[in-house]
């Protein structure tokens, strides 16, 4: 009371007003509900990017023109309010600068009449979650901030309000508060078990509050929103009605801590909260259990291990979308985020009472609907337009009360990098949505994105889980095999396969040591899951290490030798000249020409399994005219198809070569032309499902992106 009496004081001394404070400080909401209290006109501008001094010029003009139109009103009737929330995110603040501390625009003095107040975040770094964005955000300078905002001029520093934020014990008693108001929305047949819970409720998540905001990167992401989305998952949960008696209490509030708090964090962290939320039988156990249990109602694709970062997607996304809770997957690349979200899809689009029958049989009495996905495949040039527009389409399917619209937008942390700021208005979609927002990204967002959603932190992949996964690919692979009356061509293969396994651990850990091709990230899971189908369809890796070579290739001959001989010396029990000679044997030369060789057969029904050996290769060079090496050494020929980067001043100023680049791709892929992408950067976001090779199917049987 005593802020909201200040601030409005100084707003009517015609002070300059600055509020900063952390995302989801309720800033904006406090100015609307005193514009409210005192009948003032409140004009909000949500300033972004995009905003510059023809949008300020016009609102100014607007404002002045309805002021000077009241003359005959008294001075209290013509008051009015400009709110420019986010006032550090548009690169002119400068100008901006003019208007809030001197209340003049270009020059000319604002009416007295006209208050101007103005929100922001902090200017300060986060701690990244990954050292490979350090190298991504060498070139975005924004991307080093907790929030992408520009520092603040040095005359608007003298009049930032510092909104500062809720003490301990404040937040505990709007948790408690907000937890009795939930009573009042159940079935009055719990009314009496929660009366007797609801002060280890709101002592759980305090508990769970507290501790995200010690252990995440930056305390800005933990807010009370994260407390409504837990009690509003937690009401919903309580509303399905399918247990009786005071165990469905902790049930539901188990999950909806799982989902909001427990998911977030790493395996360590969770290990801590689990020790801290514990009662009789470990949280983390119950929680595992409700995992375990809902992932058996999925029909899961042939092939697929159901590991335990996959069954959390499944988890955390099924929940997310039947309660309308926007989320965000946030894992590496091969951590299965856009394939769990595919499983979703088809088991709650194409047979959705099927799947409610299954989910009744596991015990989840869930009421689903069939989902409408749109979506949306972000990269470096995204506008804000284009979210919008896919939003709105979105919500226009909201109106049917039988589905449930999905907005998937894909490689979000992408468009965090545009120039042009889209996901700005994400800050006001995402307040109170109406439609099941999905997000996939390979790293956490900034502080404003990611205290509005549910964060699954996906977990890497344990020595174990690699070798289920690569055990249940075998399996698969069996089955087709037998078709056709066939049999694995490597009969050691299921003994090798923890080798392999062990492999692959120890080059990611070792290569962030040597950092091959200067990334320390050069390696991934799906570098796994490629050498596994190699060796599905090949001898044993004693007679041959072409599929190691293909897979963990590439790099400088004296780190191939130095370390990963080292590693494949230890592992594969094999002295240092065996792995010596097995290495010289495929030059880098033969890698990339027997990887361009490999085809499918037209006669195995393995072609729609997605079986493939060989990939999309990636030719690194400091030659400027790499691909005429590969000509002349014959592994590329005259009558493929090349693209070329134009460097042309119409073409670097135009989308219209990029379209015409992406258009000869789709011909080539309809006709089977090789074609050679060359430094193409602008548009290879654009291809990220062809270049992962997911594929999906015609009725006619042929695959299409």
């Amino acid at each position: 009371m005593l802020k909201m009496i200040a601030i409005y004081l100084r707003i009517q001394s015609n002070i300059p007003i600055i509020l900063m404070g952390e995302t989801c400080r309720r800033k904006t909401l406090l100015i609307k509900f005193l514009a409210k209290i005192a009948n003032v006109h409140l004009h909000f501008i949500d300033v972004h990017y995009g905003f510059g001094r023809e949008d300020l010029r016009n609102i100014v003009t607007l404002c002045v023109n309805k002021w000077e139109n009241e003359e005959k009103k008294s001075e209290k009737d013509r008051e009015q309010w400009i709110l420019l929330d986010d006032i550090n995110t548009s690169p002119d603040i400068g100008w901006l600068n003019e208007l809030v501390c001197n209340h003049t625009l270009d020059g000319m003095k604002i009416p007295e009449d006209i208050k101007i107040i103005a929100t922001c975040n902090p200017y300060r770094q986060r701690k990244l979650s990954d050292e490979g964005q350090e190298q991504l955000f060498e070139s975005d300078e924004l991307g080093k901030y907790v929030y992408r905002v520009y520092p603040l001029c040095e005359t608007m520093k003298e009049y930032v309000w510092s909104f500062g934020r809720l003490s301990d014990l404040d937040e505990q008693q709007y948790i408690v508060e907000m937890v009795n108001q939930v009573k009042d929305k159940l079935s009055s047949i719990f009314h009496e078990y929660f009366e007797k819970l609801k002060d280890e409720i709101s002592k759980r998540i305090t508990t769970a509050q507290k501790f995200l905001r010690i252990h995440l990167r930056d305390r800005a992401i933990v807010s009370l929103h994260d407390v409504l989305r837990c009690l509003k998952i937690f009401e919903w949960l309580m509303k399905q009605g399918f247990i009786d008696g005071s165990g469905f209490i902790p049930w539901s509030l188990n999950i909806a801590i799982g989902l909001c708090y427990y998911f977030r964090l790493n395996i360590n962290e969770r290990k801590q909260l689990s020790q801290e939320l514990s009662t009789d039988v470990a949280f983390d156990k119950l929680l595992e259990q409700e995992v375990d249990k809902l992932c058996k109602s999925f029909l899961i694709p042939g092939g697929i291990a159901l590991n335990q970062g996959l069954k959390e997607n499944l988890f955390v996304l099924f929940i997310s979308i039947i309660t309308t809770t926007p989320i965000i997957l946030v894992g590496k690349s091969g951590t299965s985020k856009t394939l769990s979200f595919h499983i979703i899809r088809d088991n709650l689009s194409h047979n959705k009472t099927e799947f409610e029958r299954r989910l009744f049989q596991n015990g989840a009495h869930f009421a689903v609907k069939t989902i409408h996905l749109i979506s949306f495949q972000c990269t470096r040039a995204t506008k804000l337009q284009g979210i919008k527009e896919k939003w709105d389409q979105a919500m226009r399917h909201s109106e049917n009360s039988q589905i449930k619209p999905v907005l998937l937008i894909d490689n979000i942390e992408l468009a965090e990098h545009s120039k042009h700021f889209p996901l700005k208005i994400l800050h006001q979609l995402l307040e109170d949505p109406k439609i099941s927002f999905v997000g996939i990204s390979n790293w956490p967002l900034d502080a404003a994105k990611m205290n509005r959603v549910i964060m699954h932190q996906i977990p890497p992949m344990t020595i174990e889980e690699l070798k289920n996964t690569a055990l249940e690919m075998m399996k698969h692979y069996q089955e087709n095999l037998k078709l056709f009356g066939r049999q694995l061509k490597n009969e050691w293969l299921e003994g090798e396969i923890e080798n392999i396994a062990n492999v692959y651990d120890q080059v990611i850990k070792r290569s962030n040591e040597f950092e091959p091709m200067k990334k320390k990230n050069f390696f991934g899971a799906r570098d796994f899951y490629s050498l596994i189908r190699y060796q599905l369809q090949s001898p044993s890796y004693n007679l041959s290490f072409e599929g190691f070579m293909r897979n963990f290739g590439g790099i400088s001959r004296e780190d191939l030798l130095r370390n990963l001989g080292d590693i494949f010396h230890k592992i594969l029990g094999l002295s240092k000249e065996e792995v010596h000679q097995k290495i010289s044997k495929f030059t880098l030369m033969d890698c990339v020409q027997r990887n361009l060789l490999d085809t499918r057969t037209d006669n195995s029904k393995l072609f729609e399994d997605n079986y493939i050996v060989s990939r999309h290769c990636m030719v690194i060079s400091e030659l400027e005219h790499s691909w005429q090496v590969l000509l002349e050494n014959g592994i590329l020929k005259y009558d493929d198809v090349f693209l070329f980067k134009s460097n042309f001043a119409h073409d670097r100023d135009s989308s219209i070569s990029e379209y015409k680049h992406l258009n000869k791709i789709i011909d080539c892929m309809d006709t089977g032309k090789r074609v050679i992408l060359y430094n193409l950067d602008s548009i290879y976001e654009n291809l990220y499902d062809m270049l992962n090779q997911r594929y999906q199917r015609k009725p006619s049987g042929k695959n299409y992106l």
